[in-house]
């Protein structure tokens, strides 16, 4: 194997142009760069919480100088792109979205056993959002049988809504004020997009935005 050695300025250059910050606009302007960023970079993490704007807004405006916020409600809408949990929430290319099924299968299979009422729960809200359409955590009843303990104390149809989304049973969309909205995927994805399994000997489709 040949070795190869890098200068201080070839490295530097190789590690901005792979964050997208080589140059200004590297990506361009405009929605479409929004996600040629995203197409690049391959996630943005989400960030609930913030002063001025949250993260994910800034990592992109950084990136895409006449950026508005707008846009990637609008790229999501237009199912090309989408989000889902990794070791955190992101937004990454729809064409990529068979690779998040292997994570929602380890979702499923690697958590503790659950009971059939928390089974059952999940079957319930998920036959909601089938017969209903598009459904927030408010349009479930309260189902808190005690206090809420603290922030992360969610209530059972949370739970219930969460673990969906975990699995892949569900997907989520956001509103303008950044409230989780649930969703059946054949809703949400395109007919084109490939959703089988990802497998060791079947190489990724590559179909960037353009």
């Amino acid at each position: 194997m040949t070795q190869l050695t890098l200068t201080n300025a070839q490295g530097r250059k190789i590690i901005l142009h792979a964050a997208g910050l080589s140059r200004p606009a590297q990506f361009g302007r405009g929605r479409e760069a929004v996600c040629k960023l995203i197409e690049h970079l391959g996630y943005i993490q989400v960030d609930t919480n913030y002063t001025v704007e949250r993260a994910h807004h800034h990592a992109i405006f950084s990136r895409v100088p006449n950026y508005k916020l707008e846009w990637l409600e609008e790229l999501q809408a237009d199912r090309r792109i989408f989000e889902f949990l990794t070791s955190d929430s992101g937004y990454q290319p729809m064409h990529e979205f068979r690779f998040s099924l292997s994570v929602k299968q380890a979702f499923a299979t690697n958590r503790k056993p659950l009971t059939h009422a928390e089974i059952n729960l999940m079957n319930k809200v998920q036959d909601r959002v089938a017969r209903e359409g598009p459904l927030m955590v408010k349009d479930f009843e309260n189902d808190r049988l005690e206090a809420s303990a603290g922030w992360w104390d969610w209530r059972p149809s949370k739970v219930a809504l969460e673990r969906s989304y975990l699995d892949g049973k569900l997907m989520v969309t956001r509103t303008k004020d950044f409230q989780r909205v649930y969703d059946l995927p054949k809703n949400l994805i395109p007919v084109d997009v490939d959703t089988t399994m990802p497998t060791e000997d079947r190489p990724p489709l590559y179909a960037p935005c353009l």
